[in-house]
């Protein structure tokens, strides 16, 4: 091979894999905050405020330290990125303050429409969205695992149903953590 095709081919390469290098790092910062969340969801689940404290702290550690790095960045994408894991931040370590169960479900609808947004920037796939028709709430669980209700418990821990979407990125926007819908994810009926 002659060193044109040498470089074409290079190019080529480099063009393919470095936006998969980039999502790939967005998705891993995903999982970094997923995995706590998801700790919070299953102790909600099972109608314990156990974990939750400890988890929120770690997630907000993670979300902070991810927030930082973004709004140094001169890109204004990221820069906005930075602020919604800022939010992701504050709003797990509210959580962690919880005093009691209701509470920590309260919020954790206000989490979960936060990293609901991160997950769509992120292109996030590990993950579904889950809808709780009687507490008209979403959250966020792995694929392919059983539904855990975190707004219900262990009462009606089955409740709920995995919202199909094309791909992750269907958020429009970054939602405030106060929805004038009330709806966790922003979104108004």
């Amino acid at each position: 091979m002659n060193k044109t095709a040498t470089v074409a081919v290079g190019i080529a390469v480099a063009i393919v894999l470095i936006p998969q290098a980039a999502s790939a790092g967005k998705a891993s910062q995903f999982e970094q905050m997923f995995s706590h969340y998801n700790s919070i969801r299953l102790a909600l689940a099972a109608d314990s405020t156990t974990d939750v404290p400890l988890h929120s702290e770690r997630l907000a550690q993670v979300a902070g330290s991810l927030a930082r790095k973004a709004q140094r960045e001169e890109n204004p994408k990221k820069q906005e990125v930075g602020l919604g894991l800022r939010e992701i931040a504050d709003i797990a370590r509210e959580l962690g303050r919880s005093p009691d169960l209701e509470s920590a479900r309260a919020v954790f609808g206000k989490l979960s429409g936060a990293l609901g947004w991160f997950r769509s920037k992120a292109g996030a796939h590990e993950s579904v969205v889950v809808f709780c028709p009687l507490r008209n709430s979403t959250w966020l669980q792995r694929t392919g695992d059983r539904i855990g209700n975190p707004y219900l418990g262990e009462v009606r821990g089955r409740c709920g149903e995995v919202l199909q979407f094309p791909q992750p990125r269907w958020f429009p926007e970054r939602p405030s953590a106060q929805s004038p819908t009330g709806d966790p994810f922003g979104k108004s009926r």
